[in-house]
């Protein structure tokens, strides 16, 4: 029996770029099944052109009758789909056209019928396309440390499997957390997560865009050491960062895999008042000591 794709996008007064993103969607080459679009009550054009789409190509659209907010708009258009497989998608980027397809296939390799996610890399540009930046070389991975780390996966990037949508739901609120540091962490620790190093899609940057970005994975991990959050920890791990691992833990530590809690527990540790030395100690005690 044939799989089911879904896309769940949400708008906000997207006119300007949502026909450049509606026909990269409708342009892949793997057409998702149905792209559900939930309207977060714009005051622009949006719902027009998402009526446009709906009479072209079929698009489902539901408008909001207040304001949800990032985290919970999310949290519904994921579960208004019906898809085996669903994708996240921001109202104003652009996905290259093999970006569904690409990520479905890898999805399908690495799920073992367990909770799934696959994200990938992004190209940045501007208002108008223009490329700003290129994410530098990278290999792919499926190591759970990377996430644990630092490298939650960015939410338009993500396609996720029915298993991981069962854990996911329901999604903090925005005031917690971001949604994709949420679903990445999950995914991490109680399934199989996969980080395509190619970029799938451009990104558009600009004033209005809700990124969690907490930590800049071009850098090194070394160099990550010496970056400074906040005072009650310099180096690593922000406090948003704590808050978000004690929320997983207290959620879903009874599904955790067994030989990544330790891992996970260090980092947790790291919620102290402690020195550089110690922090690199308590991540990586065996390097400690053989160099010692």
């Amino acid at each position: 029996m044939k799989d089911i794709i879904s896309i769940a996008m949400t708008t906000y007064n997207g006119a300007k770029c949502l026909r450049e993103q509606l026909d990269s969607l409708y342009s892949q080459t793997l057409i998702p099944d149905e792209i559900v679009v939930v309207d977060d009550c714009s005051t622009d054009n949006t719902t027009k052109i998402l009526e446009e789409y709906l009479q072209k190509h079929g698009l489902i659209y539901y408008i909001n009758e207040s304001n949800l907010g990032v985290n919970k708009n999310f949290e519904k258009a994921i579960g208004l789909c019906t898809g085996d497989y669903v994708a996240l998608c921001d109202q104003d980027d652009v996905w290259l056209p093999h970006k569904i397809e690409t990520s479905y296939k890898k999805i399908k390799t690495i799920e073992n019928n367990e909770p799934a996610l696959v994200s990938s890399r992004n190209i940045s540009v501007d208002e108008n396309l223009k490329i700003i930046s290129t994410p530098k070389a990278d290999d792919d991975s499926f190591d759970y440390s990377k996430t644990l780390l630092g490298h939650f996966s960015q939410g338009c990037t993500l396609m996720m499997n029915r298993k991981l949508i069962k854990n996911i739901i329901p999604i903090p609120e925005d005031k917690v957390m971001f949604f994709d540091m949420y679903i990445g962490l999950v995914a991490a620790m109680i399934g199989n997560k996969y980080i395509i190093s190619e970029p799938l899609m451009l990104y558009r940057s600009h004033s209005n865009n809700v990124l969690a970005n907490d930590v800049n994975m071009n850098k090194s991990i070394l160099k990550r050491f010496y970056t400074k959050y906040n005072n009650k920890y310099p180096g690593l791990l922000p406090n948003e960062r704590f808050l978000l691992m004690e929320y997983v833990k207290n959620k879903h530590y009874h599904q955790f895999i067994n030989d990544r809690i330790p891992l996970f527990n260090r980092l947790l540790s790291l919620n102290k008042n402690i020195n550089l030395l110690k922090a690199i100690k308590t991540i990586y005690p065996r390097d400690c000591e053989l160099m010692s």
